[in-house]
């Protein structure tokens, strides 16, 4: 149990420490007594002497109660858990922690209450992960007032506290309310401990996972595709989209997976894994996969299974890039539209249980430059947004709802990423850096 700690600004005493100060001068004022009752036993009557002991004593047990009934009763702070740390993380959070002043909290984040007696003082946890590379902040929500940490305030305010020689790799990436709602938990990570891969003369085979369903994307994150299927990728042009593409799809051509790269834009990616560039054409190849998943999905019954995987079915990966403009160029052809929605609904909906996965590109992640609303949703377990698209919050809102994150400048080949099934970590956007290709 953790008390409210309150910090005075006007001289006034709380209510336990005034009973603590009238204990205090009656346990005293008793002692005082006692050492001249001797005196007292020569000038007064001795009942009287004793009787008037007796009452300091009674005055005192009372005075006694009282104190700890008060300090009993002080405001409790919310708990919040946190597990259980070593030594070299301690330090880290203590570090952290004492950066939150008295001054930062009241007067520039505007975090604490005024009270008669002064500011009552919000709860403030931190907790670092063994490896501290990441961790977060948990800020209590006391009277609604981390309302003044909205997501802009969170970087100019919050960053502050992580302005330490050893502290500023640090930075704030994203925020959420706890379960019970009493705290806001910023969490940061360490953004200048690189974990992008490093591909030497476009050479991939370092990367190949012993679980072909597995695909590697950086030193701490992959890509299961037998628990979530389908990905998103969001990015402008130079951002990295392309290559990271080139990466995945011969990555995945090395684990025997099955690769065709389709995109209305007609470049080497679409020669080079066999894809179609014209827009009904690369309808057509999402109609045949469609069929090629009904087939599949009647073997995997036929043998007794639920999942494709179960019968050693090849992965199949169909990337669509380009979606923006294919979308524009069907929104005059009514019948073609039509083809295209049903087909690209079906497949994301019903393709994983097959092993048939699509990777959906578009410059723009908004509503009329990506999928269809049904298959977009079948796509946002796994997110990858680059360069311009992930600091866009209109766009983040889109393909990751649900998380406030504060303005930052992306480099090529670097973004925001968000995988439901790669760990804890990855549920929320984090920081990512596609591979990097150097001789």
């Amino acid at each position: 149990m953790k008390y409210r700690r309150i910090v005075r600004t006007d001289g006034r005493l709380a209510g336990w420490q005034c009973c603590l100060m009238l204990m205090i001068g009656l346990i005293s004022f008793l002692l005082l007594w006692l050492m001249l009752s001797p005196l007292f036993t020569a000038l007064l009557p001795v009942n009287l002497v004793n009787r008037v002991t007796g009452l300091l004593i009674v005055f005192v047990g009372i005075s006694g109660l009282i104190e700890v009934f008060s300090y009993c009763t002080r405001s409790v702070v919310p708990n919040f858990k946190i597990k259980k740390m070593r030594f070299g993380q301690k330090r880290i959070v203590s570090a952290i922690l004492r950066r939150f002043t008295d001054t930062l909290i009241i007067y520039n984040l505007k975090l604490a209450i005024k009270t008669n007696i002064g500011y009552e003082m919000p709860a403030i946890y931190a907790y670092i992960k063994p490896d501290r590379e990441s961790g977060f902040i948990a800020i209590e929500n006391m009277g609604g007032k981390i309302a003044n940490l909205d997501a802009d305030n969170s970087s100019s305010g919050l960053s502050g506290v992580l302005a330490t020689r050893r502290l500023r790799k640090y930075t704030f990436t994203s925020q959420e309310l706890s379960e019970d709602g009493n705290f806001y938990i910023y969490y940061f990570e360490d953004t200048t401990t690189s974990h992008r891969l490093t591909v030497k003369n476009k050479n991939v085979e370092p990367f190949v996972s012993e679980n072909k369903h597995i695909l590697c994307l950086a030193k701490n994150l992959s890509w299961d595709a037998s628990s979530t299927a389908h990905m998103s990728v969001i990015g402008r042009t130079r951002s990295g989209k392309s290559v990271f593409a080139d990466y995945l799809c011969t990555l995945a051509i090395l684990q025997g997976w099955k690769v065709e790269f389709n995109s209305i834009k007609h470049d080497i990616y679409v020669d080079k894994f066999h894809g179609q560039f014209e827009p009904e054409k690369i309808i057509e190849r999402v109609e045949y996969w469609l069929k090629a998943m009904d087939k599949r999905n009647a073997g995997i019954l036929k043998a007794g299974k639920s999942k494709y995987y179960e019968i050693d079915l090849p992965d199949v990966l169909v990337v669509i890039d380009e979606i923006g403009n294919l979308n524009g160029y069907l929104a005059d052809n009514r019948t073609l539209k039509t083809r295209w929605i049903s087909a690209i609904n079906r497949l994301t909906a019903t393709g994983a249980s097959a092993g048939i996965h699509v990777l959906a590109m578009s410059q723009m992640g908004t509503k009329e430059a990506f999928l269809p609303s049904a298959a977009r949703a079948n796509c946002s377990d796994a997110v990858i947004m680059l360069g311009l698209a992930a600091d866009s919050g209109d766009e983040r809102r889109y393909m990751m709802p649900g998380f406030e994150l504060p303005h930052r400048t992306y480099r090529t080949g670097q973004g925001l990423a968000r995988l439901v099934t790669a760990g804890k970590m990855w549920e929320q956007p984090h920081f990512y850096e596609t591979p990097y290709y150097t001789r």
